[in-house]
């Protein structure tokens, strides 16, 4: 049986475990304006998501800006990885246990 946790669990840890006090949900779909999603991805200095397609607008984060992204350990993908890396981005992909 795999262990897992919500998305909610590892920003709350997140949050105990650094000076920040609140976090900012932010939920982009197809439907959310462009210029809004770019306006998003280069205000905040850090991301959590789980692999999604959104994830495509880090083009508009800044570089040094750090991502930690949730996959399923069995289907790694590494094309925002390699995005990341390439706009200067910190990129993290988390292994189960960490």
């Amino acid at each position: 049986m795999r262990k897992s946790a919500s998305l909610v669990d590892v920003l709350m840890t997140l949050v105990a475990g650094t000076r920040q006090h609140s976090i900012d949900f932010l939920f982009i779909n197809g439907r959310t304006p462009a210029l809004i999603q770019a306006g998003l991805f280069c205000s905040y200095h850090l991301f959590v998501s789980p692999h999604s397609s959104q994830l495509t607008n880090l083009v508009f984060a800044r570089p040094g800006v750090s991502v930690i992204e949730l996959q399923n350990e069995m289907f790694v993908e590494n094309t925002f990885i390699d995005l990341g890396t390439k706009v200067g981005i910190d990129y993290h992909l988390p292994k189960q246990g960490e």
